[in-house]
């Protein structure tokens, strides 16, 4: 379905763009802003919480390419509705709905991020081994609320220096940010026990930690 597929965009209508100088950009900018809390505002509005929820979701979806990586917040989708002349309750009602689809640009973002991940909060990021990756999946957190998911898997060493032996972890990326699910059990999730994993270089993870140093 390719909700988070960039969208080419036309040159702006009369009615918000006057002329291409940077005194037409505070209010173009003022006006999005207004025109996003509209749509939100319509989503609050529906019948029930599940539906508001639903609606918040879908919306974010369009915007943040990448629920809970580093990938910054796209107004292209918010600027061709607004120039498209749609009032917003219109555009809530046309509102894409469906699973959250990737594409292998954005998977491979948040692959990296993971590796990010553990380079920062690993006691000894040299000494991982048996490194694997899922692919992300579509998954559910937080009562229901869709989100992407990745399931991890590693062996590395603890304060003592001895390796703790191979777990997997479960990490889940929504709109609120990345989550690692793993909780205080030193049992891997169960959640991935059916999830193909793919080796990945533990190197990654040290060129990770690197950067943060």
């Amino acid at each position: 379905m390719g909700l988070f597929a960039l969208f080419a965009l036309a040159p702006a209508s009369a009615c918000f763009a006057t002329d291409a100088s940077n005194e037409s950009m505070p209010s173009n900018s003022a006006a999005l802003e207004e025109f996003a809390r509209s749509l939100r505002t319509l989503c609050f509005m529906r019948p029930t919480d599940a539906e508001s929820q639903r609606c918040l979701q879908d919306l974010d979806a369009r915007t943040y390419p990448v629920p809970g990586s580093s990938t910054p917040k796209d107004d292209s989708w918010l600027t061709e509705q607004m120039a498209s002349g749609l009032d917003p309750a219109s555009v809530i009602e046309n509102l894409p709905t469906g699973p959250i689809v990737w594409s292998e640009e954005q998977e491979m973002k948040v692959l990296d991020s993971i590796d990010a991940l553990l380079g920062a909060s690993l006691k000894d990021p040299y000494s991982v081994r048996a490194y694997a990756l899922s692919k992300p999946y579509a998954c559910r957190i937080n009562a229901g609320y869709e989100a992407m998911c990745v399931c991890a898997r590693y062996n590395g060493k603890n304060s003592h220096g001895a390796y703790v032996g191979s777990r997997i972890e479960r990490y889940a990326f929504s709109n609120a940010g990345v989550r690692w699910e793993g909780g205080v059990s030193e049992e891997s999730d169960a959640r991935c026990a059916d999830i193909p994993l793919h080796a990945r270089d533990p190197m990654l993870i040290v060129a990770a930690a690197e950067r943060t140093q």
